[in-house]
Order: structure tokens, then C-alpha cells, then sequence
């Protein structure tokens, strides 16, 4: 699992990193990401188009991504441009990282022999 953190004020000048750490992650072979944007007050719509970009080439490949966002300006914003009805987003990083475990040993699960 990888875990990618974006910046506390994830705006338009903090996009283009996130966007590069996610794409670094998913050519890296990472099948889970969690994108940690718990301490985000607000996610500007960039950082939003980044997070989902990234969720594309990852589902693509049989990943899964979580985002966390702790605030709630930052959930709101994931809550009104549609994330969370195309990905899994939490409050707590815990539940994230939990969920992506889960999902992780699901997958193992369904192939052991």
C-alpha cells in the first residue's frame, strides 16, 4: 500500500506534486493508494481532478484508491464535485487504511489456492 499525503492547503499550486506522487505510485505498481488530505481545510478543484485521474489509471490496472479528509470543508468538497460517489473517502485515516487492508486481503483470498 502506498500512502500519499497532500499538502495542508491543497490548492492549484499544490496540484501538479500531488498529481506526480499519485502517477509515481500507480507506474510504481501500487495497487492500493490512500491519499491523505486529512489535514486539508479546503481541496481545490485541481487537487479534485488530480485525485480522480489518478483513481482512472489505478482501477484500470485492478487497484483501489481511498482518499481521507479530515475536515469538513475538505470532505464537503469531495462530497460536492461526486469523489465519493467514484471512490471511497473517509473522515479518519485509520478507516481508510483499514478498508484498503481489507480489500487487500479480500483480493488474496479470492486467488490462493
Amino acid at each position: 500500500m502506498c500512502v500519499v499525503t497532500g499538502e495542508r492547503e491543497a490548492h492549484a499550486n499544490t496540484a501538479e506534486d500531488l498529481r506526480e506522487a499519485l502517477s509515481a505510485a500507480v507506474a510504481g505498481g501500487c495497487k492500493r493508494v490512500l491519499v491523505d488530505l486529512q489535514e486539508s481545510e479546503h481541496v481545490d478543484p485541481l487537487v479534485l481532478g488530480a485525485i480522480l485521474g489518478s483513481q482512472r489509471r489505478l482501477s484500470h490496472f485492478g487497484g483501489e484508491m481511498a482518499v481521507v479528509c479530515g475536515s469538513e470543508g475538505g470532505f464537503a468538497d469531495l462530497e460536492r464535485v461526486g469523489i465519493t460517489s467514484q471512490m471511497t473517502a473517509f473522515e479518519a485515516r485509520q478507516d481508510a487504511f483499514d478498508w484498503l487492508e481489507d480489500s487487500s486481503a479480500k483480493e488474496t483470498e479470492g486467488t490462493a489456492r
